[in-house]
């Protein structure tokens, strides 16, 4: 059988620390993809021409993986310059592939045009 996808992700400390630059598509992709797997970890999203609001609201309501995807939902951060991120796919029954896939982080945000300002 094989295993879950929660027993394939390595610890959060192993994990890789990663920085998303945009949330065009591809950069929605690669936040719902790291928190699906769990092999790298968001800790920043940059993008100069977002505010946080808008980025919780582009990863609330992606529409580019489809209806099968589980959802992400988003918040901006009690701080106004982080977003909380929650991905859960589990079902009403507990069945399924992903039923136990849960991940739940807070990223820092930024909106430097030059990458050298990220701090």
């Amino acid at each position: 059988p094989a295993a879950s996808p929660a027993a394939l992700r390595p610890s959060p400390q192993s994990a890789p620390a990663i920085g998303v630059a945009g949330l065009g598509r591809i950069g929605r992709a690669v936040v719902r993809a790291a928190l699906a797997t769990g092999r790298v970890r968001v800790v920043a999203i940059n993008s100069p021409n977002l505010s946080p609001a808008q980025m919780a609201y582009l990863l609330s309501h992606d529409s580019a993986p489809g209806v099968s995807a589980p959802p992400v939902r988003a918040r901006v951060g009690a701080d106004g310059a982080s977003l909380d991120l929650e991905l859960s796919s589990a079902t009403a029954d507990g069945a399924g592939p992903n039923s136990n896939l849960h991940a739940s982080v807070n990223v820092r945000v930024s909106h430097c045009r030059d990458p050298r300002e990220i701090g």
